[in-house]
Formats: structure tokens, C-alpha cells, sequence
């Protein structure tokens, strides 16, 4: 499949949305830096699992978790993900709080050919043990 964009769950009455690659390809790509955007979870609760296959994206985004709630999940169990955007742009950005809401397994492969690829990770504020600092 190809495609200019993609949103999962993108209004907030969404939920348990899944964009599931077990096998071919997905390619989320555009000519311009705008383009190419693959976003799990934008308002909702979303899904992006790839358990065999490809995705070749030019910019991932599973950055809608708080301290206070997971709505986007990134399972990453094989196949191969390539991310790529121009220099000085952001190729993935996967937010994290208390180790939810990414899994990576060993047959995983992840290209990163060009942008920056960050994930960050934090511990919620509300855990008592919190000193507030990325890890």
C-alpha cells in the first residue's frame, strides 16, 4: 500500500484502532518534508504493529502519551522499518512514559537513513520515585 499519509485513531473518541503490516509493504511517503507522516494514536488510542513485511515511512509519530494515560502503541515484532526525512527534519519521535507503549523483539529491523530518529523516554510525575529526568 501507498499512501501521502496515514492517521490512526486521529479524533478522540477513537479507540482500539490497529494498522496491523503481517507481511508486503506499506510505504507512507511524500516529495515534500510535510509529507510522509505516519501518526499512531493522534487524539485517540491507536495501534501500529509490524510483525513481518516492511514500512518505509518518512516521518513516525507515536507521541500521544502523558503521564496519565497510553493512547499510542508502536509493536514492533519483526519485518523491517525504514525511516527517512530530510536533514534537520524529524524521521520518527516515539514518546514514552513508565516503558509504555513500544515493543521491540530481536528479528527486528530498523533502517534509519536520514532526519533524527528520537525515542524518549520518562518517568511520570506522579510515581513517587520520580526524579523528574529522562532516561
Amino acid at each position: 500500500m501507498v499512501a501521502t499519509s496515514i492517521v490512526v485513531s486521529a479524533s478522540a473518541t477513537d479507540f482500539s484502532n490497529l494498522v496491523s503490516v503481517a507481511g508486503g509493504s506499506l510505504f507512507v511517503t511524500n516529495t515534500t518534508t510535510l509529507g510522509g507522516q505516519l501518526i499512531v494514536g493522534q487524539n485517540g488510542a491507536g495501534t501500529l504493529a509490524l510483525s513481518s513485511g516492511s514500512i518505509f515511512v518518512n516521518q513516525l509519530l507515536v507521541t500521544n502519551n502523558t503521564a496519565t494515560a497510553t493512547n499510542s502503541f508502536f509493536n514492533f515484532n519483526g519485518g523491517t522499518l525504514t525511516t527517512s526525512n530530510a536533514l534537520g527534519q524529524i524521521a520518527s519521535k516515539i514518546l514514552l512514559y513508565k516503558d509504555n507503549g513500544l515493543t521491540i523483539n530481536s528479528g527486528s529491523t530498523w533502517n534509519m537513513l536520514g532526519g533524527s530518529n528520537q525515542i524518549i523516554g520518562t518517568v511520570a510525575p506522579t510515581d513517587p520515585s520520580s526524579s523528574g529526568q529522562s532516561r
